[in-house]
């Protein structure tokens, strides 16, 4: 099934089983971008990988649609201040993909949750990986690994 599809499916799904998601996905406008490496979003526009998408199964873009809305829906731009981007990205992402799977959405396969964060915030959360990180190093090492679900 070809990307776009995939993601007309998947945001009619959202808005049905998930209305909340759903109407905030809505919003979003559609952009391929084989740049990235699965998909990203800043706000109004959903940016995403071809190959990355037409690997996913529908329910597996609801959950990609979902997460860019709440990235918006949680002003996640806004909050950033002084952090660190990846950082905070990072902190996000755990904070957002906690939500969906307790909303019993189903990710893709590599995305960014630990279970040890569930039902905190991402400020919480963004200090608990600040104070993980020891070394330049590591930070370096954590930038280079970071997963492909932004």
């Amino acid at each position: 099934m070809k990307s776009e599809t995939k993601l007309t499916r998947a945001k009619a799904k959202l808005m049905l089983e998930h209305p909340y998601f759903g109407s905030i996905a809505s919003a979003l406008d559609f952009k391929p971008d084989e740049d990235i490496e699965a998909f990203r979003s800043d706000g109004t526009q959903f940016a995403y990988n071809d190959d990355f998408l037409e690997a996913c199964s529908v329910e597996e873009v609801e959950f990609a649609l979902a997460n860019a809305a709440m990235h918006y829906a949680l002003a996640h731009q806004i909050r950033i201040g002084k952090r660190e981007g990846w950082l905070w990205q990072l902190a996000t992402d755990y904070a957002i993909n906690s939500m969906l799977m307790k909303n019993n959405l189903h990710p893709p396969d590599r995305i960014n949750y630990q279970s040890r964060f569930d039902g905190m915030y991402a400020e919480e959360i963004y200090a608990v990986l600040e104070s993980e990180i020891d070394d330049k190093e590591y930070v370096e090492e954590e930038q280079k690994s970071e997963k492909i679900v932004q």
